[in-house]
């Protein structure tokens, strides 16, 4: 096992003392924003300029347009 996916157990593990969650269904963005908040999860660089590219071929994907040719175009967006 990594040594990420321990800290992620030994986070975890501390979520359900300090917020007192016994073996139910736990919603893992509840545990991820308990872990951003309390510091036990930093972000990487990399994953922040991921998402942000994700979301920047996203936008652009919304405004590709396809002429009656069939010959796809890039829309300006409004």
């Amino acid at each position: 096992m990594s040594a990420y996916s321990n800290s992620i157990k030994e986070y975890f593990e501390r979520f359900r003392t300090e917020v007192g969650i016994g073996d139910g269904l736990i919603d893992p963005h509840e545990v991820a924003e308990w872990a951003y908040r309390n510091g036990c999860h930093k972000r990487n660089v990399n994953t922040v300029i991921d998402q942000i590219a994700a979301d920047i071929s996203q936008s652009f994907r919304a405004h590709i347009r396809t002429y009656p040719s069939s010959r796809p175009y890039t829309a300006e967006a409004n």
